[in-house]
């Protein structure tokens, strides 16, 4: 991409950035419900952006309006690619630890 070359320091910004985000595909809820699978726990962030970052008076949406699993579930990788996610991802584990 052109567009990358306008800053030095672009390439290994994206490098790292789409490394941490892959970084977070190895997890066992992943593994377990397929890929893009979330956990409804997480759902509760709503709550979290309602109660911080909205505006008085905006409207609170339901979760389910927001996020789904209803499309996960159909790609789950076999041990030897997740073997090979995780061997391409560890590299990262130093800026996450």
């Amino acid at each position: 991409m052109p567009e990358i070359a306008l800053n030095s320091s672009s390439k290994e910004f994206a490098w790292i950035g789409l490394g941490i985000w892959q970084h977070g595909v190895d997890r066992p809820e992943a593994r377990d419900h397929g890929l893009g699978w979330s956990d409804p726990a997480f759902f509760e962030t709503t709550e979290l952006v309602m109660q911080y970052l909205v505006s008085p008076g905006m409207k609170r949406l339901a979760p389910d309006s927001l996020f789904t699993n209803r499309f996960t579930g159909k790609i789950k990788l076999a041990e030897p690619q997740w073997g090979q996610v995780h061997s391409r991802v560890a590299e990262f584990d130093k800026y996450l630890s």
